[in-house]
């Protein structure tokens, strides 16, 4: 069995995208190389899982024949969930070592945060997560932004905090956002980082994906509290219903059976 957290050609293919090299030969070529050698590995196991429905398809379309079923992983309840408030911080959860996490903060930092600080300029941007000097140098021009590093508390780091999740590449399902909800922290995503987990925009958090939406939509979260409290409430139901210890339990054990009766 061999469990897919990110299909690798998903994510080049939303790089190439992004980055408008869709039409570049070389580029091209690489991308399906390695589209075809990943496609062909998993057709060695007896079972694929991967962590949601939509990757599952994916592979499926793309010519995976093994048997795929979905199941997601989640992160160990918190002892002590934080109270729903804000302390002027926003949060980025991610290691500097991924490619889609250097290029959200990229994206996010320059598109989004200088009007954040013009209207609310006591604000800080926190990434939690190991990032190199020479990544953090790269970040230098950019104000009130600072690197925390591992961290040996995260619901501490979290505190009073909104987490942003700009993600604009990537499969599999962002661990980023369980962290935050674990914890009590509202957040913001792009569609990509929330892809598939059962949290909707408006409901449980806000997503957006053009600049000036996540802007406004941050903004509301930012200076209207109750709309915090909301997503506070609401995206912890979420959580208990489909990354509780018991839920996950229960459906991965139910994955193995089903590979036991074929």
């Amino acid at each position: 069995i061999f469990v897919q957290h990110e299909i690798h050609y998903v994510v080049s293919e939303m790089w190439l995208k992004a980055h408008d090299l869709i039409a570049d030969n070389y580029a091209l070529a690489t991308y399906a190389m390695l589209k075809a050698e990943e496609v062909a590995a998993m057709n060695q196991y007896d079972m694929v899982l991967t962590l949601n429905e939509a990757d599952a398809e994916r592979m499926r379309n793309d010519g995976v024949t093994t048997a795929i079923l979905s199941s997601p992983v989640g992160v160990i309840n918190a002892k002590r969930r934080n109270q729903c408030s804000y302390a002027n911080k926003l949060i980025f959860i991610g290691a500097g070592g991924h490619p889609p996490n250097i290029e959200a903060v990229k994206w996010f930092t320059s598109t989004v945060w200088p009007s954040i600080l013009r209207k609310h300029s006591d604000t800080e941007f926190h990434i939690i997560g190991s990032w190199s000097k020479s990544l953090q140098k790269q970040f230098s021009d950019v104000s009130n932004i600072v690197f925390d590093g591992f961290v040996d508390d995260l619901g501490k780091a979290l505190d009073g905090s909104i987490a942003v999740v700009p993600i604009l590449s990537g499969s599999g399902i962002r661990m980023k956002i369980l962290d935050a909800v674990n914890y009590g922290t509202p957040f913001i995503s792009t569609t990509i980082g929330a892809l598939d987990m059962g949290f909707e925009d408006g409901r449980d958090c806000f997503i957006a994906d053009d600049p000036e939406m996540f802007i406004d939509k941050l903004l509301i979260m930012i200076e209207d509290s109750s709309v915090l409290e909301k997503f506070y409430a609401n995206s912890m139901k979420v959580y208990t219903e489909l990354y509780s210890a018991e839920a996950l339990a229960t459906k991965r054990l139910d994955n193995y059976k089903q590979l036991l009766l074929r």
